[in-house]
């Protein structure tokens, strides 16, 4: 994902994303519509810059017809050529259309302004939704996840201070009829962080500012989710991410320590553990699926991981911003699980590229979890569901996503399981001195 969002997938993954140009998203079953409300108030964090806003609605052709009349662009937008047809005549005419590459949803493109939005934007992108999986046609996956994104994008944007380091791409237009969103270009030579980590291109310095910045901007999305609940109501209707995300991750957790995996790298031998092992994995497996589908209390942004996040530097070669993108699984979830796979895929950095990552990986974590905290009340229950995901993550994620070699990810998976079996019922002090125990630092 380089440039602004589509959805991420590590869920059936395609991490495969190119250093720059890069976007992606989720893939699963059907999940319903929802209405999208417009010029709803916003209230903003505790101790953020400003107050109320207004959100502009965003809905509409590029015609300005009323949504209800274009139930299907006439302009084929899944070619460079017909993106460029649907803009000919509008604010966002492009002489250059160029495809991003990455992700296995959408159709995604870079856009070149024929003249500049607000006098300077030069580039833009379009993300066009089909009612299926763009690389996986036989699978369905409804257009109206861009209503999801759209909503959560304008929300965020709303009352995100514009001096912060993590910012969310706004939004110019969506055209819902034609499936199509323009928004923000992270530019022409960002990078995602998973790949800005793994090059070994931030300074300890830098991947302080990185964890603090991304703490703070999670802690902050977690806080006014939690305080504005009415806002919510739009997201309520996003049951597809509720059963993508348990199914993906704890429908098939046993199973990759029954030999049942799929992944040839824990098949060959199967990767097995103990019976009372074995139990925990199950138990937990249940009862975080039934708790995802089921969660009605916090909005999360649904995919957080560093292939969702854009990393733009100056001309000095410092940091400028970072993009957090794909917003189409934002839905009503459990905090601690986006936590925990922020944080087990950068210690998957670490891990797997220790060569320039160990110092870097720890700097981002620790000023993560002590940024986070510092935004968010971090109860035992949240810390007790981060250290679970974090180790779900270690053992579906770590070994079928093309991080590292066989014997590594194998480790990675029983570092998994033993995580998941010692934390699932653990208490303060336990969790204190666990792979999460940064959160709670302040306890």
């Amino acid at each position: 994902m380089t440039t602004a969002p589509s959805t991420s997938t590590e869920n059936p993954p395609a991490d495969t994303l190119s250093p720059s140009s890069t976007h992606t998203t989720s893939v699963g079953v059907d999940m319903g519509d929802s209405a999208s409300p417009e010029g709803n108030k916003v209230a903003v964090p505790e101790g953020s810059a400003s107050t109320t806003h207004t959100s502009a609605p965003l809905l509409g052709s590029l015609n300005n017809t009323r949504v209800g009349d274009q139930s299907e662009s006439e302009h084929d937008l899944t070619t460079e050529d017909g993106v460029r047809s649907y803009l000919a005549g509008t604010p966002f005419a492009s002489t250059r259309v160029e495809t991003l590459s990455g992700g296995s949803a959408n159709y995604v493109y870079r856009l070149w302004l024929e003249s500049p939005l607000e006098g300077e934007i030069q580039t833009a992108v379009l993300k066009h939704t089909k009612p299926y999986v763009r690389e996986f046609k036989h699978v369905a996956f409804t257009d109206e996840r861009q209503v999801f994104e759209v909503e959560a994008l304008k929300r965020v944007a709303s009352w995100v201070p514009k001096d912060l380091l993590v910012q969310v791409p706004r939004v110019h237009k969506f055209d819902h009829g034609a499936h199509a969103i323009i928004m923000d270009d992270a530019g022409e030579g960002s990078v995602t962080l998973k790949e800005f980590m793994k090059q070994g291109g931030p300074t300890v310095d830098m991947a302080v500012q990185i964890g603090k910045g991304i703490g703070e901007f999670l802690g902050s999305v977690h806080a006014w989710g939690t305080a504005n609940r009415a806002e919510l109501e739009v997201f309520q209707g996003h049951t597809q991410g509720k059963v993508l995300g348990a199914r993906y991750y704890y429908g098939r957790l046993a199973n990759f320590f029954l030999g049942k995996s799929g992944e040839p790298k824990l098949e060959d031998p199967p990767l097995l553990v103990d019976d009372a092992t074995l139990a925990v994995l199950k138990e937990v497996g249940e009862e975080t699926s039934q708790a995802l589908q089921s969660a009605n209390d916090h909005f999360v942004q649904g995919d957080f991981w560093p292939g969702n996040m854009l990393v733009a530097l100056d001309k000095e070669g410092q940091l400028k911003r970072i993009l957090v993108v794909d917003w189409e699984m934002a839905r009503i979830g459990i905090p601690g699980v986006e936590v925990g796979q922020f944080a087990a895929e950068i210690y998957f950095c670490g891990r797997f590229h220790e060569d320039v990552c160990k110092e870097t990986s720890k700097a981002v974590l620790d000023n993560f979890f002590a940024a986070y905290s510092a935004k968010f009340d971090v109860t035992d229950e949240l810390a007790r569901r981060a250290l679970v995901h974090f180790g779900t993550h270690l053992a579906v994620v770590g070994p079928t996503v093309g991080w590292g070699p066989k014997d590594i990810s194998r480790e990675v998976a029983l570092e998994g399981a033993k995580i998941i079996a010692g934390g699932h019922n653990a208490e303060l002090a336990l969790l204190k001195e666990s792979a999460i125990g940064g959160l709670l630092n302040g306890r």
